[in-house]
């Protein structure tokens, strides 16, 4: 099925060094990850720096080079995150990001009780401090959490599973509808640490985003799932919903799914703030263990800094909505540049980040990249054949 993959070494559409680049950033990532207080992240650091240094020697080479990406997926994603479920079904400890068991307790508790959130006032004094007592998401993500919810403890029924078969039938459809260069930007950041680690160690964020790759090529539902995912992908949808003029059906559409898969919310909406905002926020008994450096994270250490926080995300939230207003982006591909930008700004602000946020606006600001090329390609050769459509995505009456 990737047999029309273009060489990725190709001038015309990826700059030969970006290969060699990805792979040595994977090396020193992997490196890095060694030395993680989290096993899983040392356990994929160990697997991945071998799968990276082999991804580098195949990205010199002409008659690997095509397959770079292929093998770095393979052997730094598939691979660790293989080895790593069937670890934590054998009893392993730590060897999944918090993620997954938010996700799958969350799970459990909306079959038992509705919804996936807890009311901080209800909890005793101990577990109102444990952050596994909190579910900073919207209810639809307790959906990879299910299986586990309902048929126990087994290696099969581990969330990564779920989230990583979505991830890749989501990027496959999208493959498919993209120009050559969009594809080889795609395959460029799957074969990157930032969704390997993520694929292994079991980031939602890589979920969030495989649905925003939907809308991006033209399935405007995908933009409703990934809002009804968290609060934070918001931002990112936003712009799409402006591309040349606001489109009060692609909004209502969008605003229809979120609202539907929101319903739990209002089984205790005390209990849902609690978690979604005031979480979050560093405003109940337990601390996010969301602590990347960011401007909001140090602010947030001086006197009145959350007060001067909430302001920041004021002032960006609403510059990003004046300046959609005033100059609505023209393409799908201008959408994503601007949602790239957006969310950058918000997880520099927020108190509360991680470096898996970064693959929102390295994966956007990719396909706004190619977007552009790919225009100013048209522009001067016309259409370079061999895709269904090209990077700019969809007309808005798509």
């Amino acid at each position: 099925m990737f047999s029309a993959v273009p060489d990725a070494g190709d001038h015309g559409l990826l700059p030969r060094w970006v290969a060699p680049l990805v792979a040595l950033i994977g090396i020193a990532t992997a490196a890095v990850a060694l030395d993680s207080t989290l096993p899983a992240h040392q356990w994929w650091g160990r697997i991945a720096i071998g799968g990276y240094v082999v991804g580098l020697a195949m990205s010199f080479h002409p008659r690997t080079r095509r397959w770079w990406w292929a093998w770095c997926s393979i052997a730094c994603g598939l691979a660790p995150l293989v080895f790593l479920v069937i670890a934590r079904a054998r009893g392993w400890h730590h060897v999944a990001q918090s993620e997954v068991d938010v996700i799958e307790s969350g799970a459990r508790r909306l079959l038992h009780h509705g919804t996936p959130y807890q009311d901080p006032a209800h909890l005793s004094h101990r577990a109102a401090r444990n952050n596994y007592s909190y579910f900073p998401y919207l209810p639809l993500l307790t959906v990879p959490g299910l299986p586990r919810a309902i048929l126990g403890t087994h290696w099969f029924t581990d969330a990564r599973i779920y989230l990583s078969l979505v991830d890749v039938g989501c990027g496959w459809f999208a493959w498919r509808r993209l120009s050559a260069r969009g594809r080889i930007v795609l395959v460029t950041i799957a074969a990157s640490p930032v969704v390997t680690l993520l694929m292994a160690a079991g980031g939602h964020d890589l979920f969030i985003v495989s649905f925003l790759l939907l809308g991006f090529v033209g399935v405007t539902a995908g933009f409703g799932i990934s809002a009804s995912f968290s609060l934070l992908s918001w931002p990112m949808v936003l712009p799409f919903g402006f591309v040349r003029k606001f489109d009060i059906r692609r909004a209502a559409l969008i605003a229809g799914i979120v609202a539907v898969a929101s319903i739990p919310i209002l089984v205790s909406p005390k209990a849902a703030w609690a978690n979604l905002v005031k979480f979050p926020a560093g405003s109940t008994p337990a601390v996010s263990p969301a602590d990347a450096p960011s401007l909001g994270h140090l602010l947030e250490k001086l006197p009145g800094g959350k007060a001067i926080d909430f302001l920041l995300l004021v002032v960006i939230v609403g510059a990003l909505g004046i300046s959609l207003l005033r100059r609505p982006p023209a393409t799908m591909g201008a959408a994503a540049g601007r949602a790239a930008i957006a969310f950058t700004a918000l997880i520099v602000s927020v108190p509360a980040t991680r470096t898996g946020y970064l693959v929102h606006p390295i994966l956007l600001g990719g396909l706004a990249w190619a977007a552009g090329r790919d225009a100013r390609d048209a522009v001067r050769t016309g259409p370079r054949p061999g895709s269904r459509v090209t990077t700019e995505g969809p007309s808005p009456s798509d």
